[in-house]
């Protein structure tokens, strides 16, 4: 398995809850974006099999599970690795949750999606209190429209179905969360 590059504490401390401006638009995907990590995946972790912002990476790490580990869990508690591992809290929430205003410390929602036919992930981060925005893919730019272009203001009729190497992905709602953290 290969080793993050910088510490938990560099990581936490990169966490920055931006809108549209997002420097690593090439090598980061819709994980970091909702955990606000604009640091390139080179930067987090060497170039091999394990790609840093797929969901449990970065806790394994902290862990110390094999990469191959991270298939005997869930999305769901492959995400609590990474967010106990971040040192950020959090808890099951609704999409229509206010996001408390803090200066000093930083409090957010996301909302998780799976493919119904894949392993496959999709992560939103709410970004006031009246819309959600995501990175589409890996590749793609920041936006707050779904699938349909929609503006994505409730979870409920935001679609997220998107065609990629002759074949279709259905991103399916599961939960939303309430993260925080307190620097």
């Amino acid at each position: 398995m290969s080793k993050l590059l910088m510490s938990y504490k560099e990581i936490r401390e990169s966490i920055k809850l931006k809108e549209n401006e997002w420097n690593n638009i090439r090598t980061t995907n819709c994980y970091a974006y909702a955990l606000g990590l604009d640091i390139p995946s080179g930067k987090l972790m060497s170039f091999g099999f394990e790609y840093p912002y797929d969901v449990g990476v970065i806790g394994s790490d902290f862990y110390q599970y094999d990469y191959f580990d991270l298939f005997g869990f869930s999305l769901e508690e492959r995400l609590f690795l990474d967010l106990n591992a971040l040192g950020i809290e959090f808890e099951e929430s609704n999409q229509f949750d206010k996001i408390p205003n803090n200066n000093q410390n930083l409090s957010w929602l996301i909302a998780m999606y799976k493919d119904a036919n894949s392993p496959d992930f999709h992560f939103l981060r709410k970004i006031n209190n009246y819309y959600w925005m995501h990175k589409v893919g890996m590749y793609g730019n920041i936006s707050n429209r779904d699938s349909k272009g929609n503006l994505i203001t409730d979870l409920d009729t935001s679609t997220f179905i998107y065609s990629e190497k002759n074949r279709i992905i259905d991103y399916r709602f599961e939960k939303v969360y309430k993260l925080s953290l307190y620097r």
